[in-house]
């Protein structure tokens, strides 16, 4: 069980990512990309996932990896504005280590990451 997400800033941020601070995103931060195959990582331990995200008429796509499982593509897009969206990713049979990687899937549209929230149970 989980009792808070953890923060953006608690992933690992390859090329193409920006950390930013804004009010209204989960403790005031955000890690953004436009960049197509950027990639946030953290080693975890996971039965179940969720990731805390911007949706927004010009956000993008994000695939979401296990090692080298993938997990789910999650779609940010919507209509308006929703900061702190909690989306989850698919449950697995039993908890599972490896290197949580969210990579983004489009180019040219916002990716804004808030964090993520690991249960292992």
């Amino acid at each position: 069980m989980f009792s808070r997400p953890l923060d953006d800033r608690s992933l690992s941020a390859g090329t193409g990512w920006v950390r930013g601070t804004a009010a209204g995103l989960y403790y005031s931060t955000s890690t953004s990309s436009i960049t197509y195959g950027a990639s946030l990582a953290r080693t975890i331990k996971m039965k179940r996932g969720y990731l805390l995200a911007t949706k927004c008429s010009t956000c993008g796509v994000v695939a979401v990896y296990l090692g080298t499982r993938y997990l789910t593509t999650i779609n940010l897009y919507a209509a308006t504005t929703q900061r702190q969206v909690l989306i989850g990713i698919p449950a697995q049979t039993s908890a599972i280590s490896g290197t949580l990687r969210i990579a983004t899937r489009s180019t040219g549209k916002l990716v804004q990451i808030d964090g993520v929230a690991i249960r292992q149970t």
